[in-house]
């Protein structure tokens, strides 16, 4: 067992990408290139699973309930390349029935149609203040910061990395691959941040920003990639 792989850990690949976001096809070396993960399920007998928070959008889902989420402002990401029929919903409201905490501030699945509901509220609001509010700031501006306001507590995933028994944990102490900031190491709102308010493209360089600033989680992310320094001065 590797003791700090849990749910709501956050994965980082220890090799940059061109641009900083992950590319190439599905399952090379390169797709991994820059990832950033959330640990979204881990069992004792070591069988795992991510998503990736920094990948390109997926295309929009048929299902209705993720298509209704999407309409209201939830982006739906590519999540990874197994499992495409499975969607992972991720946000911030604990009251949700049946939803399950990952980390601080973090929740998955429970009541779609109730998140739904609260992102159509989130929306009607945002409206309503935009209607009432002219300062001078054009439609197109104003349109885009209220997307934005909609989805930040709440964010699709379509398809997820996985692992076998005991893969994740050997590619994690072979420590050439990934590392690892623990969700017992991530206070306040720093899962939040990086899910619902961090740009994909700028994902990775505040990984490794947030590595070199608190010494948190695995060092050998720092220590064996050369190019983390110079993301992070970026991010």
């Amino acid at each position: 067992p590797y003791p700090d792989l849990h749910v709501g850990g956050v994965l980082i690949s220890k090799t940059a990408a061109p641009g900083g976001s992950p590319g190439g096809k599905p399952y090379s070396r390169s797709y991994w290139h820059s990832a950033v993960m959330l640990v979204v399920e881990h069992v004792e007998y070591g069988c795992a699973k991510a998503v990736l928070l920094n990948h390109v959008p997926a295309p929009l889902s048929q299902r209705p309930a993720l298509r209704a989420l999407c309409e209201y402002g939830a982006p739906l990401r590519h999540g990874g390349p197994c499992d495409p029929d499975l969607h992972f919903v991720l946000h911030d409201r604990k009251k949700v029935a049946g939803a399950r905490q990952l980390c601080q501030g973090v929740y998955i699945g429970g009541d779609i149609p109730a998140i739904t509901s609260a992102l159509a509220d989130s929306a009607s609001t945002s409206d309503d203040e935009d209607s009432d509010d002219d300062d001078g700031i054009d439609e197109e501006t104003a349109d885009d910061d209220s997307q934005a306001a909609k989805s930040r507590w709440c964010a699709a995933f379509q398809g997820c990395a996985a692992w076998s028994e005991g893969q994740l944990e050997g590619e994690l102490k072979r420590g050439t691959s990934w590392g690892l900031l623990p969700a017992s190491s991530l206070g306040g709102d720093t899962v939040t941040r990086l899910v619902f308010h961090t740009e994909p493209s700028s994902c990775w360089a505040a990984v490794c920003a947030l590595l070199l600033r608190e010494g948190g989680g695995d060092r050998t992310t720092v220590s064996t990639n050369a190019n983390c320094e110079d993301a992070a001065g970026s991010a």
